[in-house]
């Protein structure tokens, strides 16, 4: 193998942490040798040279265990503001979650204090990993270049959104106020390059770069600055006010109001219910989700403290 690949945990262990006990299929060498990488890449570095590197993820913070022919691959390596940032080459056969995006990343033959993204996060976190296709597919499901990031905008905008609150709680007024500073330009900017018509808001600059970058690159930057994004989990439990909750009752008061009829069309489940299944099911579905979220996360953060 050349490239840098993610190892399984429980395999490695099993192996006692030995290259020479670890094994690949002929399948996946070639398709490392020929499809990830150029030919005769293997032939600029030794198999003695092979590594397992233990790391510890830049996003989930577990540490993950990764193989790779000398220190890293040459091909698929990126410094990010300034960072060394490892994906395994797998992840970047074809989708362009991360690639060259001047000044912000730009490529790199080195590995020095590298952080690595393991594969699970780098799905997450907006990218897509390689399948391989067979001979009877008539259609790619992977993504080519940029092709299944069409709504990478919405969530980048979203997530600088967050990063800014998360700012606006924090109690480092120096960093508040940079931060404030440049917004204010550029909302400023922005304002003086309003035309006319409401539907083309912004006029290109030439100085102004037009691409997009990617919204695994973007969590990237902000990991980078201590901001973990969850795509998953918007809410920061650390960003909220009493207020806040006061806001969340009464949406979700309104919510349950507008579910009336359904809740008319299952009185009979709720005064007489067969099962306890019946009767949860009965409920308007804000309702549910709201006390699953409550009672799942009580339950799991009492079942870790027990544990």
């Amino acid at each position: 193998m050349v490239g840098m690949w993610q190892i399984d945990e429980e395999e490695i262990k099993k192996k006692h942490f030995s290259i020479k006990n670890l094994g690949v299929c002929y399948t996946h060498f070639m398709f490392d040798q020929n499809k990830l990488h150029i030919t005769n890449l293997k032939q600029t570095k030794d198999y003695t040279e092979s590594i397992i590197h233990r790391r510890r993820c830049l996003f989930c913070n577990k540490n993950k265990f990764f193989f790779s022919r000398g220190k890293n691959c040459i091909h698929h390596s990126y410094i990010v503001m300034g960072k060394n940032i490892q994906v395994p080459c797998i992840g970047q056969k074809k989708c362009g979650a991360l690639q060259e995006y001047h000044p912000l990343v730009i490529s790199t033959e080195s590995s020095k204090y590298a952080r690595y993204i393991c594969m699970v996060c780098y799905e997450k976190k907006g990218g897509y990993v390689y399948q391989r296709v067979g001979r009877g597919v008539k259609e790619d499901p992977n993504c080519d270049n940029m092709s299944h990031h069409e709504n990478d905008i919405k969530e980048i905008l979203e997530a600088i959104g967050h990063w800014i609150l998360n700012i606006a709680t924090c109690e480092k007024s120096m960093w508040q106020k940079k931060v404030l500073i440049h917004l204010v330009r550029v909302i400023t900017q922005l304002n003086q390059e309003k035309s006319n018509n409401t539907s083309d808001i912004l006029i290109p600059l030439a100085d102004t770069k037009t691409e997009i970058p990617s919204l695994f690159i973007i969590l990237i930057i902000l990991a980078l600055m201590k901001f973990n994004y969850n795509l998953d989990k918007k809410l920061n439990p650390k960003n909220l006010t009493p207020k806040n909750f006061f806001e969340f009752g009464e949406a979700l008061a309104h919510s349950t109001i507008l579910a009336k009829n359904e809740l008319k069309l299952h009185k009979k489940s709720l005064e007489s219910p067969i099962s306890i299944e019946e009767y949860c099911a009965s409920f308007p579905l804000c309702l549910v989700q709201f006390y699953n979220g409550l009672l799942e996360t009580l339950y799991k953060t009492k079942k870790k403290i027990i544990d």
